[in-house]
């Protein structure tokens, strides 16, 4: 009965976002980074009857929003809405794109061979590619254009362990700086830099809100000793992120033979933690010089839209920003490569515990 209550005519499903195209331009649809959320084929790119019958919905084929590429026109900006909005009658409406995608257009990794590592609230690691390829080591989404495929591997470890440590932990240094108009985690480079890079370090598991490995995992410090201080936990915060960076990322570095490596996010503003990522990573890394990459992926591609650029490789060459390299140091690589290994040891030892939980 619920499913015959779902078939009314002339009615589709659609998401959030694709509604205020409906109230800006009086067109239904959706975008193509979007559509490939669920029930599209991973290669065709196009709505599979198949994912349909899994799921017993054949119900709702015909309630699926028609598939717009992310840089086509929806339409225009219409009187009723130039009226509410303010914005000018007639302006063009993108069809528009997953966060995700945008952020790794904004950092200007928009070629198969470069990777965006967007280290914010959740750790996003992506590439783009021409042609499908399947693994259970990252998910094969549709990018922006037909034809092209934006491959990611994630999970909610990222920059909102550090968030949570500096609220709780350090909340009368954040509250003094924020009330001076200054970042309250502006102290954290300041502490993590006082670290020596030597045997005694702490080992940090960045899973209090989520983990690659799908299961009920948690945050943890592990061998903190007397002479340990602050500053040794935020050092392992920092490393921890990297770790689970190259966790993701390094499956499809090697599937898809990447290159060029660029990181974005608020971690990113960190004047150490890319030079931890470098040296972790063992290869040189691009920070985008200005942040917000998400904003300006979607000025970007606003821009090949409205036909100022021919695609996504000029408008990046073009309106990209400037890209700050950070090469590793030699002196750290192994370091940083023996404190992976043990990482993953003391994830793989804890895993039986976390499970019985």
């Amino acid at each position: 009965r619920r499913q015959r209550q779902m078939c009314i005519r002339d009615s589709y499903y659609i998401l959030a976002h694709d509604y205020l195209r409906v109230q800006l331009t009086g067109t239904i649809g959706t975008d193509l980074t979007s559509a490939s959320q669920a029930f599209t084929d991973v290669k065709t790119q196009e709505y599979s009857d198949e994912a349909f019958e899994i799921y017993g919905l054949e119900c709702m084929k015909d309630k699926v929003a028609p598939i717009n590429d992310s840089i086509d026109i929806a339409g225009g900006v219409t009187a009723k809405a130039a009226a509410e909005t303010g914005l000018p009658e007639g302006t063009p409406v993108l069809a528009g794109m997953h966060d995700i995608d945008a952020g790794t257009i904004g950092t200007g990794a928009v070629s198969p061979g470069q990777m965006a590592l967007m280290a914010g609230t959740w750790c996003i690691n992506s590439v783009v590619s021409d042609h499908a390829k399947i693994s259970p080591d990252w998910f094969a989404r549709a990018f922006v254009k037909k034809g092209h495929w934006l491959n990611m591997s994630i999970s909610p470890a990222g920059s909102s362990n550090l968030e949570w440590f500096v609220s709780n932990l350090a909340k009368t240094e954040s509250d003094v700086l924020r009330n001076s108009g200054v970042s309250p985690f502006a102290f954290v480079d300041y502490e993590v830099s006082k670290i020596k890079l030597d045997d005694s370090y702490v080992i940090y598991t960045p899973y209090i809100y989520g983990n690659p490995m799908n299961i009920d995992a948690a945050g943890t410090f592990s061998g903190i000793r007397a002479w340990h201080t602050r500053g040794h936990m935020l050092r392992a915060i920092y490393e921890a992120l990297a770790f689970n960076h190259l966790h993701h990322s390094a499956p499809m570095i090697e599937g898809f033979g990447v290159e060029d490596i660029r990181v974005s996010g608020g971690v990113a503003q960190s004047k150490l933690w890319p030079q931890i990522l470098a040296d972790t990573f063992n290869t040189r890394i691009g920070v985008p010089v200005g942040g917000e990459s998400g904003a300006l992926g979607g000025a970007m591609a606003a821009a090949v839209s409205v036909g100022i650029y021919d695609s996504l490789e000029e408008a990046a060459s073009a309106m990209g920003p400037d890209i700050a390299y950070v090469e590793p140091n030699k002196d750290c690589v192994g370091i940083m490569e023996e404190r992976y290994g043990v990482y993953r040891e003391f994830v793989d030892h804890m895993i039986p515990w976390w499970n019985r939980r």
